[in-house]
């Protein structure tokens, strides 16, 4: 009769422990060529490394399969090591919290079992808090995120949303508006010097979000933006990137004036004919009313 618990059962086995006398030298997955001191009293006896101290097992051969397979529960369980050593050996083979078959196993059946839904509830109700929230942030704050969690990560954001995400994501972003917790970003005279700078120099807008800690599209919009700006100096004769003023400033705009209006704002032909019009019957030239309509559009997106 098996009184043994199903959750300690090994899938994987059986592990063989090398056949070896105490003198003798085995490769270790972490440490290199060690000298064998003897074996363990465990339920899987293991050649362990000779020096004073706690017993350490030898890295090397069937255990290294068993790490790979089983859970750190079976593990601690059948080769008598602590949950530290099996968190050891598994960081140094790469392997996540689940990344093994009997972790997988124990998840499918026993975590339907290890909390009941209403404590389960009751811890994410607590968890969403105010003060739980900000307690979370603070811990992480200043700390780089690990590799495995942007890439992570990244993976997630990658895959197709259905639309009962996008929803509620929509719903997130809009709460966080209302509620301040999100805000336009804030560019200051430094940064948009600086911007420029790194913009002639020929990097992209990914590299120069890098450099100054802001994504991508916020460059992008910024540098539109800038550019905005500096065509409008330039309209209206102030001093523009180069440090001079356009030649002819302070004078009415030439013919092209009311073609560049219309290119700035996007106007179609006919609105912009309709819109010559009001400028006739209001009785101003069409170069001033292009300037009016530049200044205009310029103040309502800036």
């Amino acid at each position: 009769m098996n009184l043994l618990p199903d959750r300690l059962r090994l899938i994987g086995g059986p592990y063989n422990p090398p056949k070896v006398r105490r003198g003798d030298w085995l490769h270790d997955e972490i440490r290199g060529q060690v000298e064998v001191g003897g074996y363990t009293s465990a339920l899987i006896p293991w050649p362990r490394v000779k020096k004073t101290g706690a017993a350490s097992l030898v890295f090397c051969g069937d255990l290294v399969r068993a790490v790979k397979t089983e859970s750190s529960l079976a593990i601690q369980h059948w080769f008598g090591v602590s949950e530290t050593v099996v968190w050891r050996w598994r960081k140094h083979l790469g392997i996540s919290q689940t990344g093994t078959e009997g972790t997988l196993r124990l998840y499918r059946e026993y975590l339907p079992n290890k909390l009941p839904e209403e404590i389960a509830a009751r811890g994410r109700q607590e968890a969403s808090k105010p003060e739980s929230v900000e307690k979370a942030r603070a811990a992480k704050r200043g700390r780089p995120m690990p590799s495995v969690t942007r890439e992570a990560l990244l993976a997630a954001s990658r895959k197709p949303k259905n639309e009962a995400w996008k929803e509620k994501h929509s719903e997130s972003m809009r709460r966080q508006w209302q509620e301040g917790e999100r805000k336009p970003p804030v560019w200051t005279s430094d940064q948009d010097a600086r911007l420029l700078d790194l913009h002639a120099q020929g990097l992209t807008a990914r590299e120069i979000g890098i450099r100054m800690g802001k994504t991508r599209d916020s460059i992008l919009a910024r540098l539109q933006i800038l550019n905005r700006r500096k065509r409008g100096d330039i309209m209206s004769g102030k001093k523009g990137a180069s440090g001079g003023v356009r030649p002819g400033a302070g004078r009415p705009l030439g013919p092209g004036g009311a073609k560049t209006a219309r290119l700035m704002i996007r106007l179609s032909p006919e609105d912009m004919a309709a819109l010559e019009t009001a400028a006739a019957a209001q009785g101003i030239t069409k170069a001033e009313f292009a300037r009016q309509l530049i200044e205009k559009y310029l103040q309502n997106t800036i």
